[in-house]
Protein backbone atom coordinates (compact mmCIF):
# COMPACT_ATOMS: atom_id res chain seq x y z
CA UNK A 1 0.00 0.00 0.00
CA UNK A 2 1.45 3.07 -0.69
CA UNK A 3 0.11 7.09 -0.04
CA UNK A 4 0.72 10.33 -1.30
CA UNK A 5 0.02 13.47 0.15
CA UNK A 6 0.95 17.43 -0.70
CA UNK A 7 -1.05 20.82 -0.12
CA UNK A 8 -2.59 21.63 2.84
CA UNK A 9 -4.36 19.59 6.01
CA UNK A 10 -8.70 20.82 4.77
CA UNK A 11 -9.01 22.29 7.97
CA UNK A 12 -10.05 26.03 7.14
CA UNK A 13 -10.84 27.89 10.39
CA UNK A 14 -11.67 31.35 11.38
CA UNK A 15 -8.04 32.02 13.04
CA UNK A 16 -6.41 31.71 9.73
CA UNK A 17 -5.63 29.76 6.57
CA UNK A 18 -4.92 25.93 6.65
CA UNK A 19 -2.36 24.44 7.43
CA UNK A 20 0.45 23.18 5.26
CA UNK A 21 0.85 19.75 5.81
CA UNK A 22 4.33 17.78 7.20
CA UNK A 23 6.38 14.98 7.84
CA UNK A 24 4.02 14.39 11.24
CA UNK A 25 0.89 14.15 9.33
CA UNK A 26 2.38 11.38 7.33
CA UNK A 27 3.65 10.04 10.16
CA UNK A 28 1.11 10.18 12.35
CA UNK A 29 -1.58 8.65 9.42
CA UNK A 30 1.33 5.31 8.74
CA UNK A 31 1.44 4.63 12.47
CA UNK A 32 -2.88 4.83 12.78
CA UNK A 33 -2.58 2.51 9.85
CA UNK A 34 -0.15 0.21 11.38
CA UNK A 35 -2.00 0.45 14.43
CA UNK A 36 -5.72 -0.40 12.73
CA UNK A 37 -3.67 -3.81 11.03
CA UNK A 38 -2.68 -4.77 14.31
CA UNK A 39 0.66 -3.42 14.52
CA UNK A 40 2.53 -1.14 16.80
CA UNK A 41 5.53 0.36 15.07
CA UNK A 42 8.49 2.25 15.42
CA UNK A 43 10.45 4.90 13.30
CA UNK A 44 14.10 4.87 12.78
CA UNK A 45 16.15 7.04 11.13
CA UNK A 46 17.27 6.32 7.57
CA UNK A 47 18.32 7.29 4.22
CA UNK A 48 15.84 6.49 1.58
CA UNK A 49 16.21 6.71 -1.98
CA UNK A 50 14.65 9.97 -3.59
CA UNK A 51 13.73 11.50 -0.34
CA UNK A 52 15.35 14.47 1.70
CA UNK A 53 17.11 13.25 4.14
CA UNK A 54 16.03 14.27 7.85
CA UNK A 55 12.68 14.20 6.54
CA UNK A 56 12.77 10.70 5.87
CA UNK A 57 12.31 7.01 8.25
CA UNK A 58 12.56 3.45 8.20
CA UNK A 59 8.91 1.89 9.60
CA UNK A 60 9.68 -1.23 11.43
CA UNK A 61 7.53 -3.12 13.65
CA UNK A 62 8.87 -6.02 15.94
CA UNK A 63 12.41 -5.44 14.48
CA UNK A 64 11.01 -5.96 10.69
CA UNK A 65 11.07 -3.56 8.25
CA UNK A 66 7.37 -3.17 7.18
CA UNK A 67 7.68 0.35 5.03
CA UNK A 68 8.97 3.49 4.61
CA UNK A 69 8.17 7.12 4.75
CA UNK A 70 9.38 10.79 3.89
CA UNK A 71 9.39 13.86 1.84
CA UNK A 72 10.33 13.71 -2.02
CA UNK A 73 13.57 15.60 -3.29
CA UNK A 74 12.38 18.69 -5.45
CA UNK A 75 14.02 17.15 -7.84
CA UNK A 76 11.67 14.16 -8.24
CA UNK A 77 8.79 16.18 -7.38
CA UNK A 78 9.75 18.04 -10.40
CA UNK A 79 10.38 15.09 -12.68
CA UNK A 80 6.84 13.31 -11.71
CA UNK A 81 5.64 16.83 -13.35
CA UNK A 82 4.69 18.73 -10.12
CA UNK A 83 6.01 22.16 -9.26
CA UNK A 84 9.66 21.62 -7.88
CA UNK A 85 8.72 23.98 -4.69
CA UNK A 86 5.57 21.89 -4.03
CA UNK A 87 6.15 19.50 -0.74
CA UNK A 88 4.95 15.80 -1.33
CA UNK A 89 5.04 13.20 1.27
CA UNK A 90 4.83 9.58 0.69
CA UNK A 91 4.30 6.23 2.58
CA UNK A 92 4.71 2.48 1.41
CA UNK A 93 3.82 -0.43 3.52
CA UNK A 94 4.16 -4.04 2.82
CA UNK A 95 0.54 -5.13 3.98
CA UNK A 96 1.87 -9.26 3.77
CA UNK A 97 4.57 -8.19 6.16
CA UNK A 98 2.18 -6.30 9.12
CA UNK A 99 -0.31 -9.29 8.43
CA UNK A 100 2.62 -11.69 9.46
CA UNK A 101 3.58 -10.27 12.89
CA UNK A 102 -0.15 -8.68 13.75
CA UNK A 103 -0.99 -9.00 17.27
CA UNK A 104 -4.07 -10.63 17.71
CA UNK A 105 -6.38 -8.07 19.36
CA UNK A 106 -6.92 -7.86 23.13
CA UNK A 107 -9.08 -5.48 24.63
CA UNK A 108 -8.49 -3.86 27.94
CA UNK A 109 -10.28 -1.42 30.61
CA UNK A 110 -8.74 1.55 32.46
CA UNK A 111 -10.05 3.47 34.65
CA UNK A 112 -9.88 7.40 34.53
CA UNK A 113 -7.74 9.70 36.31
CA UNK A 114 -8.63 10.82 39.18
CA UNK A 115 -5.94 13.31 39.40
CA UNK A 116 -5.66 16.49 37.30
CA UNK A 117 -2.38 16.71 34.60
CA UNK A 118 -0.43 19.30 34.24
CA UNK A 119 0.54 20.65 30.24
CA UNK A 120 3.64 22.44 29.69
CA UNK A 121 4.74 23.32 25.96
CA UNK A 122 8.54 23.40 24.98
CA UNK A 123 10.05 24.55 21.66
CA UNK A 124 13.63 24.30 20.75
CA UNK A 125 15.69 24.96 17.92
CA UNK A 126 17.58 21.92 16.84
CA UNK A 127 19.58 20.45 13.64
CA UNK A 128 17.59 19.84 10.86
CA UNK A 129 18.31 16.36 9.97
CA UNK A 130 17.31 15.54 13.89
CA UNK A 131 14.38 12.70 13.58
CA UNK A 132 11.33 13.65 16.29
CA UNK A 133 11.61 10.24 17.19
CA UNK A 134 15.26 10.25 18.34
CA UNK A 135 13.72 13.39 20.23
CA UNK A 136 10.90 11.89 21.44
CA UNK A 137 13.60 9.10 22.86
CA UNK A 138 15.76 11.82 24.55
CA UNK A 139 12.37 13.15 26.53
CA UNK A 140 11.27 9.58 27.63
CA UNK A 141 14.71 8.82 29.09
CA UNK A 142 15.28 12.35 31.05
CA UNK A 143 11.22 11.76 32.39
CA UNK A 144 11.81 8.67 33.80
CA UNK A 145 14.19 10.20 36.57
CA UNK A 146 11.95 13.16 37.14
CA UNK A 147 9.74 13.35 40.09
CA UNK A 148 6.03 14.11 37.82
CA UNK A 149 5.65 11.28 35.67
CA UNK A 150 5.30 12.05 31.76
CA UNK A 151 2.27 10.62 30.35
CA UNK A 152 2.14 11.96 26.92
CA UNK A 153 4.39 13.47 24.65
CA UNK A 154 2.99 15.33 21.25
CA UNK A 155 4.84 17.15 18.57
CA UNK A 156 2.73 19.98 17.20
CA UNK A 157 4.40 22.05 15.56
CA UNK A 158 7.25 22.18 13.11
CA UNK A 159 9.17 25.23 11.71
CA UNK A 160 11.76 26.16 9.21
CA UNK A 161 12.07 29.57 7.83
CA UNK A 162 12.52 33.72 8.61
CA UNK A 163 13.99 33.91 12.57
CA UNK A 164 15.42 30.10 12.06
CA UNK A 165 19.30 29.52 11.55
CA UNK A 166 19.73 27.60 8.57
CA UNK A 167 20.33 24.27 8.94
CA UNK A 168 18.10 24.60 12.31
CA UNK A 169 13.97 23.76 12.62
CA UNK A 170 12.05 25.10 15.54
CA UNK A 171 9.82 22.38 17.01
CA UNK A 172 7.20 22.67 19.51
CA UNK A 173 6.44 19.46 22.02
CA UNK A 174 3.50 19.02 24.44
CA UNK A 175 4.13 17.62 27.32
CA UNK A 176 1.47 16.08 29.63
CA UNK A 177 2.31 15.20 33.50
CA UNK A 178 -0.09 13.05 35.42
CA UNK A 179 0.53 11.02 38.72
CA UNK A 180 -2.07 8.33 39.34
CA UNK A 181 -1.40 8.87 43.14
CA UNK A 182 -1.95 12.31 43.71
CA UNK A 183 -2.29 15.99 42.73
CA UNK A 184 1.01 16.91 40.79
CA UNK A 185 3.08 20.48 42.73
CA UNK A 186 4.19 23.21 40.30
CA UNK A 187 7.46 22.44 41.56
CA UNK A 188 7.23 18.64 40.88
CA UNK A 189 6.46 19.44 37.24
CA UNK A 190 8.84 22.44 36.64
CA UNK A 191 12.02 19.56 37.90
CA UNK A 192 10.87 17.21 35.09
CA UNK A 193 10.58 20.14 32.30
CA UNK A 194 14.09 21.23 33.68
CA UNK A 195 15.62 17.31 33.87
CA UNK A 196 13.84 17.19 29.85
CA UNK A 197 14.81 20.67 28.32
CA UNK A 198 18.59 20.19 29.80
CA UNK A 199 18.99 16.55 28.75
CA UNK A 200 17.67 17.93 24.87
CA UNK A 201 20.47 20.96 24.98
CA UNK A 202 23.65 18.31 26.57
CA UNK A 203 22.37 15.67 23.65
CA UNK A 204 21.38 17.53 20.79
CA UNK A 205 22.60 20.94 20.90
CA UNK A 206 19.19 22.23 21.71
CA UNK A 207 18.30 25.73 22.34
CA UNK A 208 14.83 26.82 24.05
CA UNK A 209 12.69 29.35 22.24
Amino acid sequence: MALAWTGNDGQEHWSGSAREIDFFDVKGTTELLCEALGSTVRLTKADVANLVPGQSASVEANGTRVGYLGQVTPAVVERAGAPRQDKVFVAELDLDALAAIAAKPEERVRALPRYPSIVRDLSILVAESLPAEIIRGTIHSAADEAAAPLTTIGFFDRYKGKGVPDGTVSVSVRLTFQAADRTLTDGEVQQAFDKILAALVTTHGATQR
